[in-house]
Parts: structure tokens; sequence; C-alpha cells
């Protein structure tokens, strides 16, 4: 899953890991006002972004708490987006992705628990980005069906 080209892929994979988390957080930034508004098709490339800039950062890094906050906050925030654009498939695997890559980074620590376990609880997504960005998500909404 990738939400930047290839091209500018490897023009970031060149940059400092703190240009990188300036980036991660101007991006983050520039989403508020769409997705306050609830154009996710515009906010969805500044988290987008912000997602992959964290996949870059935390593969150099998987031990620095700052950078496990930022992938956590970009997938759970990603996520949200996905679904309230009704794709649900992408909405749950960006969720996914990030869990395996906290396998992978953290394997002796089950991706540290505090987040996997986050990432796993859609209830605990808003009070988790309500705590670090002082915004707060749009609830989801599923569609429910009648047994008869």
């Amino acid at each position: 899953m990738a939400f930047i080209c290839q091209q500018h892929r490897k023009k970031y994979e060149n940059l400092g890991d703190q240009d990188l988390i300036n980036y991660w957080f101007h991006w983050m930034q520039g989403s508020e006002t769409p997705y306050q508004n609830k154009e996710w098709k515009n906010a969805l490339p500044f988290v987008g972004g912000a997602f992959d800039l964290a996949t870059m950062l935390i593969k150099r890094n998987p031990d620095a708490p700052l950078i496990l906050n930022l992938m956590s906050l970009s997938a759970i925030y990603a996520s949200n987006i996905l679904h309230h654009m009704d794709r649900e498939e992408e909405s749950d695997q960006v969720i996914l992705y990030t869990q395996e890559l906290l396998l992978e980074e953290k394997p002796n620590t089950l991706g540290d628990s505090r987040y996997f376990k986050t990432l796993s609880d859609e209830s605990a997504h808003n009070d988790f980005v309500k705590s670090h960005l002082n915004m707060h998500l749009y609830q989801r909404e599923y569609i429910s069906e009648s047994l008869h």
C-alpha cells in the first residue's frame, strides 16, 4: 500500500529523519481543513502521504516513540478517511499493514502492544487522535442489515 508515487518516494527516502517528520506534520496540518469540511478526496493525499513518510521513518527508527505515534496516527486517520469514501477494504488494509509493520520492525515486543491494541480497537481511535493531534475524528458509520 502506497500513497506517494515511486518517483517522489525516492526523493523523500533520501531526506533525513527530521525533514520527513517536518513534512509529516505539514501534511497532517494540510489535511485538517478538507477533513473538517468532509472533503475526503482532498484530505486523503495529505494523510496518505504522511502515512507513507511514517512507514519510511519506522523502518529507520522502529524503537522511537515519536515515530510509533506518527505511524499510528496517520494510519488511523487514513483509515478513517478511506472509510468515509466507502473504500472499506483499503481502510482495513491500512490498519492491517500498519500492524504488520509493527510486528516486523518490533517482533520482540509484539509491535509495542499499546500501539497494536489501539490500532485494533476502533473505539479507541478517536481518543488516540484527540490526545495527540487535538482533533476529533468523524464517527464511522456502518449500514445495518435486517436479518429478516
